[in-house]
């Protein structure tokens, strides 16, 4: 290894390090710090999972009739999950595999003769267990979202100084908390999806192509998707445009003008469709968009 490179790979450990400590502590704290992985606005999210694939609707009076009271009433007299939807779109094909893996196994143990009770409560029925196993996708998107944060802080700073602000991103802010504590709250997948588009619209800095905004409008909505207050992220590529256009205009640079104009259309389309899910969902709620 040449002696340039070395400071890099130390880095790397220690990130690596981190990251085993935050996956340590979440796998030694299963029921978390009130009994489970998923407690308010955390606990509302989740049962999204559940919901979608037994009831195959947003409805929640089907998997919360306890808590029907704190929810309002939708046009169509649904009971509303006030919950961001992205979360429980990238946990969802995760449970949908294992709690299917468990539906088949328990058949095989009634058809055998034995208790598939061994294996925990039916699958498809909410409880802390999966609860637990889901939230791992949290995790492990804010374990991405801090190495996404080291290859741009790298390109600024010493590989030290890169690592230590990753790390301190992650264990020196309330991340920590919604990584391994309540990782069905959305931040942690906010972060990690925030951190994409940052991380992204950083390296490709410059370029102006219909192609390079379109992406980081995919990523800019799937960021607002985890949390709508992402949507502050859109003022990076937001104001690059601005910037073009405006010497563009002052130049009198028409080609440039057209471009610019293009990669902004680009970059609202993406978003928006990037973003629909959600947008669906209000539609569905509350009448309107």
């Amino acid at each position: 290894m040449t002696p340039a490179k070395r400071p890099a790979r130390r880095a790397s450990w220690v990130l690596l390090g981190v990251a085993a400590a935050l996956l340590l502590y979440y796998l030694l704290t299963p029921q978390g710090i009130f009994g489970s992985k998923a407690q308010g606005d955390g606990y509302f999210g989740f049962h999204y999972l559940p919901n979608l694939t037994v009831y195959r609707s947003v409805d929640m009076r089907h998997t919360l009739p306890q808590d029907v009271e704190h929810m309002d009433t939708g046009r169509f007299g649904d009971k509303v999950n006030r919950s961001p939807i992205g979360p429980a779109l990238v946990m969802l094909p995760l449970f949908c595999v294992a709690e299917s893996t468990k539906w088949v196994a328990q058949r095989a143990l009634t058809a055998t003769g034995h208790d598939p009770s061994q294996l925990g409560p039916p699958a498809f029925v909410a409880h802390t267990g999966q609860m637990f196993y889901t939230g791992l996708v949290t995790l492990a998107a804010g374990l991405w979202g801090m190495a996404l944060l080291f290859r741009l802080l790298q390109r600024y700073v010493s590989p030290a100084l890169a690592a230590l602000g990753a790390s301190a991103a992650l264990l020196a802010t309330p991340q920590l908390w919604y990584l391994t504590q309540q990782p069905h709250y959305q931040h942690g997948l906010a972060f990690a999806a925030s951190m994409w588009l940052l991380q992204r619209w950083d390296r490709s800095q410059g370029q102006l192509t219909v192609r390079r905004f379109a992406l980081l409008g995919l990523l800019a909505g799937l960021a607002m998707l985890m949390r709508a207050q992402e949507v502050v992220f859109l003022l990076a590529p937001g104001l690059e445009l601005l910037s073009t256009l405006y010497r563009a205009a002052k130049q009198r640079n028409l080609r440039t003008l057209r471009r610019g104009l293009l990669c902004t259309l680009a970059l609202g389309v993406a978003t928006f469709v990037a973003f629909l899910p959600q947008l669906w969902l209000w539609a569905h709620y509350f009448g309107w968009w």
